[in-house]
């Protein structure tokens, strides 16, 4: 954690280094969080910020007490690990939240070493798991990078960063993000063209799969039973006009 101290300290890194919320529109972000949100990594980001008007609550968190040094508690910025989130005011309780965001937190934490990056990313994504409520969201903005364009060795965070959520038991969503600008205009070896968000949803780990199923099939169909299977059963037991309630988080459909 001394490099982003001795970063933020000495002044290397801009307000944000890593997709602005401005890059998107405010629909975008509507459509990702909501409710009590809990920001990690922030830094000096000023997501938070604009996040406040769209939903109930924001709290944010950061690891580097240079990045928010200038920031207040009673604005809810505290200085805390991912790792290990331990807040006031009962602010790091089990389901606290309804979203967790991440820009660049688990991308920082997977680029240790490989002993390191295991124990810390897999810290980090428990300790969101605990804290989100149930059905609750954890979305992870994060890099990705097109075939050679992987000039540090890092590889991108959005394949690991599912991977990880996934092994944690998290229903996992993925969409596509253009990047209107590269990701870190002071490190020359950083240079994605586009992003990825991964949406963890926190699931019984036993639906876990079906997200993953979902995700991969994105056109609408009928993973248990079709119409044209059921549609004449439907016909024949039901009123002209039933009342019919759907069932299901991945949504079945009469």
């Amino acid at each position: 954690m001394d490099f982003w101290d001795e970063e933020y300290a000495a002044g290397n890194l801009p307000e944000d280094w890593f997709f602005e919320y401005d890059d998107m529109d405010e629909g975008f972000w509507r459509e990702l969080v909501a409710g009590r949100v809990l920001v990690i990594g922030c830094g000096r980001s000023t997501l938070s910020e604009k996040l406040r008007p769209l939903v109930e609550k924001v709290v944010s968190i950061d690891s580097s007490a240079c990045s928010i040094a200038d920031r207040r508690e009673e604005n809810y910025y505290f200085v805390c690990d991912a790792r290990r989130i331990e807040l006031p005011d009962g602010l790091s309780e089990d389901g606290t939240y309804d979203t967790v965001v991440d820009k660049g937190c688990l991308d920082a934490l997977l680029a240790y070493r490989e002993d390191e990056e295991k124990s810390a990313s897999r810290a980090a994504v428990a300790e969101v798991r605990r804290v989100l409520r149930e059905n609750g969201r954890f979305v992870v903005i994060t890099c990705t990078r097109e075939p050679g364009e992987d000039r540090d060795g890092y590889g991108g965070g959005h394949p690991r960063a599912a991977a990880l959520l996934k092994d944690a038991g998290f229903g996992i969503e993925r969409r596509e993000v253009k990047a209107p600008r590269p990701l870190a205009p002071t490190f020359a070896d950083v240079r994605p063209t586009h992003y990825a968000v991964v949406i963890g949803t926190k699931v019984d780990p036993h639906l876990a799969d079906y997200f993953e199923y979902y995700d991969s099939s994105p056109e609408p169909h009928d993973a248990f039973a079709s119409w044209g299977v059921l549609g004449g059963l439907v016909r024949r037991y039901l009123p002209p006009t039933p009342r019919i309630l759907e069932v299901g988080a991945t949504g079945f459909r009469v």
